[in-house]
């Protein structure tokens, strides 16, 4: 099982890792039909999907201005589209820029579009600060701003395509020779006249930021990067802590009952897979760390409190390779329980912490269900094996008397003489018994005549 298990670890994780060297080199896929079309009055060349919310986004570089004065820095003008899917309950669509050195929300200069109380479409500019990240709300900008302008705003529901869409030109900042965007979109569900609430706090609107290269359409941002390290995380978490170790403790258990193989033969496979399955899960574990450190935005500290639980009771447990007591040792059956008893414990934390990594990543609901398969057919074996250790309980066994007078003749080869006298006589006939005399019988003659 520990093999077959291993050899799809691997297949897994070669998977995982050609998924992220080239999702690193891949070309954007073009957007979708209907967003190319709601485009085409605006003859935007440019267009990409972007990576999170559905949306997509369309742009064409005009032209460059050059400054009024020496200490005006040049700007290029952009058009731009930017909008997503129907979803139930949205009130409110952004796009917008920022200026600073790396695409984030704090700093972001942006065209929010909401949808009012009596159905009609609003836009306005905002810029969002530091206090709208503490929930101090956000109004449009009064003033215009000298790094972003946005210029003929127009914000739409189109009902034949079923799209939510901002139609912009806007003018930003050129910075260097290649024209890079750090663009922010976001959606929520929630407004009070043109001030938007708080948007949902997901992964999914947490990484809804990229710095993009308006003349390649290639993302540099480290987002990218983060959401491929998630999924190998994942994929780590899942084949470690989640499968491995189960099948291990599976092993242990009905190898040795009611199978009652050798030792050997059922350690060293069920050692195989604990020490694979710790070595992958705690890879996952560091890996995990290093994206809570580098994702300040957000923590998740039910999730980060059972994986580390976890990883320090499953260190423990790996200890006993070293550390487990002899056969001799007198304490040896309260070690048996607690490794035991703490060994389920785990795997049972295991796997809701698995479940809660899924419901955080949200990816496609074929994680969660082929989680469910791989729990699935552990449940089967571990129900057909169960099921097998009772019906062996409770049959008896044909061969028990006949190991026991096997036994007890090696115990005892060479019976004493009294012995034999005792067992004669316990077995000595009635004499009012029907046939031969216990003479006859016992005689050799009548041995041989029989």
């Amino acid at each position: 099982m520990c093999s077959t298990i291993t050899t799809t670890t691997s297949l897994l994780l070669l998977i995982s890792l050609s998924k992220l060297l080239t999702a690193a080199v891949a070309h954007f896929q073009p957007c979708t039909d209907d967003f190319l079309k709601l485009t085409e009055p605006r003859n935007l060349s440019n267009c990409k999907p972007l990576h999170t919310l559905r949306a997509e986004f369309a742009w064409q570089i005009r032209d460059s201005t050059t400054p009024n004065s020496p200490t005006s820095p040049p700007t290029s003008i952009i058009d731009i589209a930017f909008g997503t899917r129907l979803t139930e309950g949205l009130v409110w669509l952004a796009w917008g820029v920022n200026p600073g050195k790396m695409a984030k929300m704090v700093g972001t200069r942006a065209l929010i579009g909401i949808v009012q109380t009596n159905g009609s479409l609003a836009v306005a500019a905002y810029n969002v600060t530091r206090q709208a990240k503490m929930f101090c709300g956000l109004n449009p900008s009064v003033e215009p701003d000298p790094l972003v302008g946005f210029r003929d705003p127009r914000f739409e529901y189109r009902q034949d395509y079923d799209y939510y869409v901002i139609h912009a030109t806007v003018a930003v900042v050129k910075k260097g020779e290649q024209l890079r965007l750090n663009h922010v979109w976001q959606l929520g569900y929630d407004a009070v006249g043109m001030s938007p609430r708080m948007h949902p706090t997901t992964l999914q609107h947490f990484d809804s930021t990229e710095t993009l290269n308006l003349v390649t359409s290639q993302s540099t941002d480290f987002g990218h990067l983060q959401r491929h390290l998630r999924m190998v995380h994942g994929v780590l978490s899942i084949i470690g802590w989640g499968t491995l170790l189960p099948a291990g403790a599976i092993m242990v258990r009905y190898l040795r009952y009611p199978f009652q193989v050798q030792e050997h033969w059922w350690f060293y496979p069920h050692l195989t897979c604990q020490v694979v399955g710790y070595s992958l899960g705690t890879a996952g574990w560091i890996l995990g760390l290093y994206l809570g450190k580098a994702s300040n935005r957000y923590i998740f500290k039910t999730h980060r409190l059972y994986s580390i639980f976890i990883f320090t009771f499953a260190t423990l447990q790996m200890l006993a390779i070293k550390l487990r007591p002899l056969s001799t040792d007198r304490y040896k059956r309260y070690w048996n329980m607690y490794h035991h008893f703490m060994g389920y414990g785990l795997l049972s934390v295991i796997v809701i912490n698995i479940f809660q990594g899924i419901g955080i990543l949200r990816p496609a609901y074929s994680w969660k269900w082929a989680y469910v398969g791989i729990l699935a057919a552990l449940g089967i074996v571990v129900l057909a094996l169960e099921t097998y250790t009772w019906i062996k309980f409770f049959r008896p066994d044909p061969h028990k008397n006949t190991h026991a007078a096997a036994d007890d003749s090696m115990n005892n080869p060479h019976p004493s003489d009294d012995n034999i006298v005792n067992r004669n006589s316990s077995q000595k006939p009635d004499s009012s018994a029907v046939g031969p005399s216990p003479s006859s019988a016992l005689s050799p003659a009548g041995s041989n005549i029989l």
